[in-house]
């Protein structure tokens, strides 16, 4: 009926007579509502533009290594990695049977930029 409304608006309803049957203590204090809290929580959004960003091919480059899935590929692969050019945003991904195979896969991310872009 109510759903979640808060305990002075309650309060307040039954002191102006919008709410009958309803009988408040008025000795007691509202209680701490982590619910409320949550919901009431703002945050600042993204940046249209952020600051930093790169000024030219592979000056920086975000990677992000992923896994365990629950499912093995048909190739036997649990994880992913990654490799994401902050100007170009272009994005490379290798698909890995073990974890400890991301060093090998930045090693082939980065055969591919020798070879692609000469001189970065």
């Amino acid at each position: 009926m109510l759903g979640h409304v808060s305990q002075e608006a309650v309060r307040q309803m039954v002191a102006q007579g919008l709410v009958v049957g309803v009988e408040l203590d008025s000795s007691s204090t509202p209680k701490f509502c982590e619910a409320c809290t949550k919901a009431k929580a703002t945050r600042q959004p993204f940046p249209e533009v952020t600051k930093s960003r790169a000024l030219r091919y592979a000056e920086l480059v975000h990677t992000d290594l992923w896994g365990p899935s629950q499912t093995v590929s048909l190739g036997g692969c649990s994880y992913y990695i990654t490799f994401t050019d902050d100007y170009s945003r272009e994005t490379k991904i290798e698909f890995l049977k073990y974890k400890s195979e991301a060093l090998t896969a930045f090693k082939h991310y980065e055969a591919h930029l020798a070879r692609q872009h000469p001189g970065v």
